[in-house]
């Protein structure tokens, strides 16, 4: 206790925002870490998506038009899901 008895407000003000800066750093590199997974996880959703768009043509090759349809389905999804439901896929389509 001799320690904080010897420091000023002014020090033990800056140490405390330290501590929160800290912390918040930590909440902020941890919001960045989920929104890169969940960026993949859309990527990878994406890749199936059109895929299947592809395979229910009949095609191999992917069209543009396919990612336009596949980008529909996405905002759909993004804007009228309701709460508590998964989003539609294109096998439920």
């Amino acid at each position: 206790m001799e320690v904080d008895e010897d420091r000023s407000d002014f020090e033990k003000e800056e140490e405390e925002f330290h501590d929160e800066d800290d912390s918040l750093s930590e909440v902020l590199r941890d919001r960045f870490r989920l929104s890169a997974i969940s960026i993949a996880e859309a990527e990878g959703q994406l890749a199936k998506d059109l895929e299947i768009f592809a395979q229910h043509a009949g095609r191999k090759l992917v069209k543009m038009e396919d990612v336009i349809v596949s980008g529909n389905l996405f905002f759909y999804n993004f804007q009228f899901q309701p709460h508590g439901h998964g989003p539609i896929t294109m096998e439920e389509v």
